[in-house]
């Protein structure tokens, strides 16, 4: 482009600069890019549609999709739609292709909608983001409702569990599934579960905080979740596929779903329809349908402030606990260790045999991914997309935390050991612009296999750092505890038993390890007593395990008595 720009003379010939030639060759070098990309991309995506199940199929392909990718993708750089296409079928039964309108579940790609309608109540003066459920909702539980506001459910640090905490309600899933649900039914419902945490001491992702906003929308606004999505996001935008509906809509004009299984090493596949959800217990968490086209328009009308003041907007994509904005991650470990130098928000979703993915990285570029077949590694396709999009530029290698076959394996050149497990969250920390620390079970079972190697103190002491300011210190040092109780070594779990109580004073389930600490040396009156101060914070707490502490209480009273 520089050369065939420049006034050139030589051997009495004259090119003249002009502003023509420099815009028809930029034009042409675009479309050859475009060309070269759509056809890798396709060449790439054709494959996982035939071959996604397979684990490995030649060129250095790793593939392991899990099942053959069905669905559509679509690409955009620079606010230009680079690529777009279905793959599959709409409907498997029938064999009705997909056509690029079809539309999908989308899961949990609901809660940005969600976060956007209720910041533009914000917007509007109607709420406020440090409003208290017990502000809005007069059925809710006032002591719990005094402790959520607005601004910890959308930043998921409520201390509301995910769905699983239905079950200590006695319901199974398939009982909460089948049985619809009004708002305010639903409303109650969460309001009976104890927290997971305190509210506001840490990030938690939960479903029910999402579901409690939107109850929270129809009652500060007398209007249901589905008109204020048309009236305040899909009309404006002109979004004639997207919405929320119920359950005869989603059977009879979204996309069927299925989930693939296969047997002996791939010989017998099968498939199995989508499991049946009530769509009142999907709802503002996980209950909107849209397109790749329709998803598109919406995300771009959120960069450029079409639908939210870009103050509002910025507080949307403002990082909280863990990197998670308000309906939306940012930078997540999980992509950051494929690759490191990619900086993005996104949103997951799953529904049945639905999965969607929607990316928005740093650089223009948004990748929208919707199957209708699970499970699927979606976020592999979504990075393997974004490779092509920059097949020029080599991407950095992928980040590995070092296995935990044993510890010689761990220790071992390949793997990296403790170093190579340091490294991996400093270089992964710094890419994400926030801390990242290992979770739990990883980092536990770290110090376990230094444990039964007998050099236990010495990774401790190395891991210090990544152990003292965890956000999830306490179900670390929780777990130590428990290792050395196991072994009958009651002195060491009695210290960092204390050690936690000591760290997290007002948390229930620190005072009933250390219970049990005191328990497993003999000396039931200080067991009783820690089990007693369990119960009584757990109560203050609305903690989820209070039942657990009040048996606990049960169990030592009976060992008073037959004594």
């Amino acid at each position: 482009c520089y050369y065939f720009g420049m006034n050139y003379k030589r051997k009495g010939f004259q090119m003249i600069h002009n502003r023509k030639y420099k815009l028809l060759i930029v034009a042409l070098l675009c479309i050859i890019y475009t060309n070269a990309f759509s056809q890798n991309l396709d060449s790439l995506l054709s494959l996982y549609q035939k071959e996604g199940s397979s684990l490995y199929r030649g060129e250095g392909k790793f593939l392991d999709l899990k099942s053959n990718f069905n669905g559509a993708v679509l690409v955009a750089k620079h606010d230009k739609v680079i690529f777009k296409k279905t793959y599959g079928w709409y409907n498997r039964d029938k064999d009705i292709p997909l056509q690029i309108d079809s539309k999908f579940q989308i899961g949990s790609v609901t809660k940005p909608f969600t976060a956007l309608l209720v910041l533009q109540m914000v917007e509007k003066g109607v709420l406020s983001l440090e409003q208290s459920v017990a502000d809005i909702l007069p059925y809710f539980p006032k002591q719990k409702g005094d402790k959520l506001t607005i601004h910890r459910l959308l930043s998921n640090t409520s201390g509301l569990p995910h769905y699983s905490a239905l079950m200590d309600l006695g319901l199974t899933k398939e009982d909460f599934f089948q049985k619809a649900y009004t708002p305010e039914q639903y409303a109650k419902l969460i309001g009976d579960v104890g927290f997971i945490n305190q509210p506001g001491r840490k990030f938690y992702y939960s479903s029910l905080g999402f579901q409690l906003l939107g109850v929270i929308l129809e009652e500060v606004t007398g209007q249901t979740y589905d008109e204020l999505l048309k009236q305040h996001i899909t009309s404006p935008l002109g979004l004639k596929n997207t919405g929320y509906s119920d359950n005869d809509f989603v059977e009879n004009h979204v996309a069927k779903d299925c989930n693939f299984e296969d047997y002996l090493w791939g010989l017998i596949e099968t498939f199995e329809d989508g499991e049946f959800r009530d769509q009142s217990t999907s709802y503002a968490a996980g209950g909107i349908h849209s397109t790749v086209e329709d998803l598109y328009i919406w995300s771009h009308a959120l960069r450029s402030h079409k639908l939210l003041s870009k103050e509002l907007t910025q507080k949307m994509f403002t990082t909280n606990k863990t990197g998670y904005c308000y309906g939306w991650f940012r930078n997540p470990q999980n992509m950051l260790e494929r690759n490191p130098a990619a900086k993005l928000f996104l949103h997951s979703g799953g529904k049945g045999g639905f999965s969607t993915y929607i990316a928005l990285y740093d650089d223009s570029t948004t990748i929208i991914v919707c199957s209708n077949v699970g499970p699927i590694n979606i976020q592999k396709v979504v990075d393997d997309i974004y490779r092509e999009v920059h097949f020029s530029n080599p991407m950095p290698e992928r980040l590995v935390l070092p296995s935990l076959r044993n510890l010689k394996h761990f220790e071992s050149d390949e793997e990296g050991g403790l170093p190579g497990l340091k490294k991996y969250f400093q270089v992964i920390s710094a890419s994400a612009g926030y801390a990242i620390f290992p979770i739990v079970n990883y980092l536990s079972s770290v110090l376990e296999l230094f444990y039964d190697g007998g050099r236990f103190n010495e990774a401790y002491d190395d891991l210090k750092p990544l152990i003292d300011d965890n956000p999830n210190n306490e179900g670390i040092i929780n777990q130590v505890a428990y290792m050395f109780l196991r072994d009958d070594k009651t002195e060491q779990a009695l210290h960092f038993f204390q050690q936690n109580t000591t760290n997290h004073a007002n948390a229930a389930n620190v005072y009933d390890g250390l219970g049990d600490g005191y328990a497993a040396k003999g000396e039931h009156q200080l067991a009783l007593k820690n089990y007693k101060i369990a119960v009584e914070l757990g109560e203050t707490n609305f903690d989820s395990n209070l039942k657990v502490y009040q048996e606990n209480i049960k169990r030592m009273e009976k060992k008073f008595k037959n004594k």
